[in-house]
């Protein structure tokens, strides 16, 4: 799509090679399974699936028709090869493996699909981002396919996909022109909080959030080793999820919508964070550990649930997702406990982000802070709109952060860089780990340069005031210019124009004061390339 619509990339794809094979028998595949997965290197194809199964229809009830999927990219010795023998040799490997015998062919044929498969590689996924962030760019274009994604979709799910893209355009999606901003109270947020053993705002340090997340892939041990690697990095503090999935997404409807219950090979939402949940128990030892530890530790709360689990082991401090920056109960809920809370503000308008603010005002909570956020996983740089930072800081009167969905750390340094008092990025101990936020995650030695960098930062940026610093006074006594005399200046001469140059080291009279030597007398000499100084002339 990228390529048509004139957006040039180098993204790389695997194919497949269809090799259709007619069988004079009812069923080739028993059972109730659709596909059968290779897994060997003297098989061709890598995938059998049973075209009768999806749909009965056209099928006489003594023929069948299966697919051998044969995995290969443009320009390879598959796609180079003979086609006739790749088809034969297909059929040799389907009688091989017992899915057909010889007798029973009746007619092949081959169909080659040169992109299927997208390659993730190191170094591919910011392009991926990017060409994304530009396709989206398109207010009239929607893309209903995976987009890039390494996911299943067969055509029943992209179907009700676009289902449900036509619903949702058939309706009046003018919210964000409708969202205003309302008057402001006199009520005023504290410019600094304190989380923890911290405090954000004003001159101190920035705060490093390693978000966890569901990156301890639902196992506590490596949840208890993302906290000492992030402690080991330098973090301010760990963060995880607190949630019941039952409550977080509804199981029935959306996300199910979209998984391939047919052959159940697509994880639903719901039954990836089921997978992912951590107990009650889990959630003890992970805070306990912490503390042990002496690094900060806290959770987003999805539910009203989680935040008296949260009460119940004395958290010092909330986190509010984007998701639930208009699940005005929950933020009441929270700002009712008056422990500091950060809020994202991703997928908002402004005026959803004041809905949130004014239940924090209400509750008295004094102690809040935004994140900038863009909700996309991973967010493109281009999309990142730093500048709202100071949009959310002048609109709110709060310190202000971001949360990072990008890839690396450039994004979250230049956020350094505008001020923020916060930076929350996801945290992982191998960005290749399967899960679904690792790839926008930040390995230990890249939180550790962060960390770093947080703290170098402000170093750099320093104070407004223009003055001369301390290591500059050697290189002003080197270099800069100043008055010097162009020939020798003898006692009682009147000194002209042709008899002054500027040159350095410094020292002397400042060139600015030029047209007050000119005509005046030299009551001591001044030898050729020596500075003049005051009291040389009269």
């Amino acid at each position: 799509m990228a390529e048509y619509l004139g957006i040039k990339n180098k993204l790389k794809y695997r194919g497949a090679k269809l090799v259709f094979v007619a069988l004079k028998k009812s069923e080739a595949i028993p059972d109730k399974f659709n596909f059968l997965y290779y897994d060997a290197p003297d098989i061709i194809f890598h995938r059998v699936s049973e075209q009768k199964k999806f749909c009965t229809n056209g099928f006489p009830g003594d023929k069948t028709v299966v697919s051998c999927e044969i995995a290969y990219t443009q320009g390879d010795s598959l796609d180079r090869g003979d086609q006739n023998k790749i088809m034969a040799r297909a059929v040799s490997d389907l009688i091989r493996v017992g899915l057909a015998r010889k007798e029973e062919i009746l007619r092949t044929k081959i169909v080659s699909l040169p992109f299927v498969y997208p390659l993730l590689v190191r170094g591919s996924e910011p392009e991926l981002v990017n060409v994304r962030s530009r396709l989206a760019s398109f207010k009239q274009l929607y893309c209903i396919g995976t987009g890039g994604d390494f996911r299943y979709d067969d055509l029943q799910v992209l179907q009700l996909r676009g289902t449900d893209l036509a619903e949702r355009l058939a309706v009046d999606e003018s919210e964000e022109g409708r969202e205003l901003v309302k008057n402001d109270s006199t009520f005023k947020f504290n410019q600094t909080v304190s989380l923890g053993e911290h405090i954000v705002g004003g001159e101190h340090p920035a705060f490093i959030i390693a978000e966890a997340g569901l990156n301890h892939n639902g196992s506590l041990k490596l949840a208890l080793e993302l906290i000492d690697q992030a402690k080991e990095a330098g973090a301010s503090a760990v963060k995880f999820q607190t949630y019941h999935a039952s409550n977080r997404v509804s199981r029935a409807v959306k996300g199910n919508r979209y998984a391939e219950e047919l052959i159940d090979l697509e994880e639903t939402t719901y039954d990836m964070l089921h997978r992912l949940e951590l107990s009650n128990e889990d959630h003890k030892r992970l805070f306990a550990y912490a503390k042990k530890k002496n690094i900060e530790i806290f959770s987003t709360p999805f539910d009203l649930q989680s935040v008296d689990l949260l009460e119940e082991l004395g958290i010092s401090f909330y986190k509010i997702s984007s998701m639930d920056l208009v699940n005005l109960p929950l933020i009441k809920k929270v700002a009712k406990t008056q422990k500091p809370m950060i809020i994202s503000t991703g997928m908002s308008t402004l005026g959803q982000i004041e809905d949130a603010v004014e239940v924090v005002r209400e509750a008295g909570n004094k102690n809040l802070i935004l994140l900038h956020c863009i909700s996309s996983y991973p967010a493109s740089a281009q999309d990142m709109n730093l500048a709202v930072m100071k949009t959310l800081r002048t609109a709110f009167g709060v310190p202000v952060g971001l949360s990072d969905h990008s890839i690396g750390i450039t994004v979250a340094t230049v956020a350094l860089a505008l001020g923020a008092e916060i930076i929350e990025r996801h945290f992982t101990l191998d960005r290749f780990m399967e899960g679904p936020d690792h790839i926008l995650s930040s390995d230990p030695p890249e939180m550790k340069e962060l960390v770093r960098l947080s703290h170098l930062i402000p170093l750099i940026k320093g104070s407004p005031a223009k003055v001369i610093v301390g290591s500059e006074r050697e290189t002003i006594n080197r270099f800069k210019k100043c008055l010097y005399a162009a020939v020798n200046i003898p006692i009682g001469k009147k000194i002209t124009a042709s008899m002054i140059a500027i040159k350095g080291p410094g020292g002397g009279i400042l060139p600015k004061n030029i047209d007050l030597i000119i005509g005046r007398t030299a009551k001591k000499e001044i030898l050729s390339d020596h500075p003049i100084e005051w009291d040389h002339i009269s």
